[in-house]
């Protein structure tokens, strides 16, 4: 039996493939009106095509087809009097709101306009795309966050099951260290189960401005601490914290790197503390976990030496840190615990 055909005789077709066309087709459209700052124009007080197109000697025709698919697509709203805007356009999609996201969109579209993704795989010349944990990305990740700005309290069912998957208890004294805590939010959740627990949120001054105003729509900021500053460089402490959690950044660095990380974690722990990575982990042979999968070029782009990495992988990382009981919980959780 030929390759080309599935188990009834016939041949594929080519849906699978051809679905993937979709979404990005979509994408070049919100690209485009970003790029054109369409939104901006409608909030302005321009409602029709004319309108909108006739400053920039805009094709109309083309303006009108873009605006109309926005409204399709739940970005844009029109009544008699032509395009308005919508509260999705409203929060996210006007430039100079702090939830806007539209610089994030472009960076996130345009890496490969600026460095060939084959070229690169051609030449083994990475990152294509520098600089994702420096400094200089720090506005991008706060800008990342929109979303939880704006709906700080979201989905706190799944992260309350997410700790109980752990085993970890919210108590009184409990004390956690976040790292690239993002907005916080994952710590932030334990820490709202118990006046108690105390969390220092470590992450880029301009993405804890982000965390910190998640914690206080939370009411949950005296509760929280702020470590500023590179994961790499700032000091953690020693024996201070009961859990130290890894928010999704592990993988952007190379083995030696992530096992640096993970002995500054197992210092500033205290005996039977709890370290947890939550990060894409790829079963061992690379085959059957998809999100992993995908994942991993995302490193090749973005990271000089990162990578998507096994459970066997970070089982070895975690144990050559010195810890020991290391438990993979799913495909985005490993822990382990410093020895008694």
């Amino acid at each position: 039996m030929s390759s080309e055909t599935n188990k009834s005789g016939e041949l594929p077709t080519p849906d699978t493939v051809m679905d993937l066309l979709w979404p990005g087709y979509q994408l070049a459209l919100v690209k485009a009106g970003f790029e054109l700052q369409v939104w901006a124009k409608v909030a302005a007080g321009h409602r029709t095509a004319p309108e909108i197109s006739a400053p920039e000697g805009w094709d109309v025709t083309g303006t009108r087809m873009l605006l109309d698919a926005f409204c399709a697509m739940g970005l844009l709203d029109k009544d008699e009097a032509g395009y308005r805007l919508n509260s999705m356009a409203q929060t996210y999609l006007l430039p100079g709101k702090p939830t806007y996201i539209g610089d994030i969109f472009l960076f996130d579209l345009g890496w490969e306009q600026r460095g060939n993704l084959a070229e690169a795989i051609r030449s083994g010349r990475r990152p294509v795309i520098n600089g994702y944990t420096t400094a200089q990305k720090a506005a991008f990740w706060a800008g990342y966050l929109a979303g939880r700005r704006v709906a700080p309290d979201r989905g706190m069912e799944d992260l309350d099951k997410l700790w109980q998957a752990l085993g970890i208890k919210a108590r009184d004294g409990l004390r956690i260290l976040d790292v690239a805590c993002g907005s916080g939010i994952k710590s932030l959740v334990l820490a709202r189960q118990h006046p108690g627990v105390r969390v220092t949120l470590q992450d880029w001054p301009e993405v804890l401005e982000v965390a910190e105003e998640v914690a206080a729509k939370l009411a949950l900021a005296d509760q929280v601490t702020a470590l500023p500053g590179d994961l790499q460089a700032v000091h953690y402490g020693h024996e201070q914290f009961d859990v130290i959690w890894f928010g999704n950044i592990t993988h952007y660095y190379n083995p030696k790197d992530v096992v640096g990380l993970l002995r500054k974690a197992c210092k500033a722990l205290v005996p039977s503390g709890t370290v947890v990575v939550n990060a894409p982990i790829a079963d061992d042979g690379r085959r059957e976990r998809k999100v992993p999968m995908l994942s991993a070029i995302e490193m090749f782009v973005c990271s000089v030496e990162g990578d998507v990495y096994s459970g066997a992988e970070y089982q070895r990382f975690l144990e050559q840190a010195g810890f020991v009981d290391v438990v993979e919980i799913s495909e985005s959780l490993i822990k382990a615990t410093k020895p008694h």
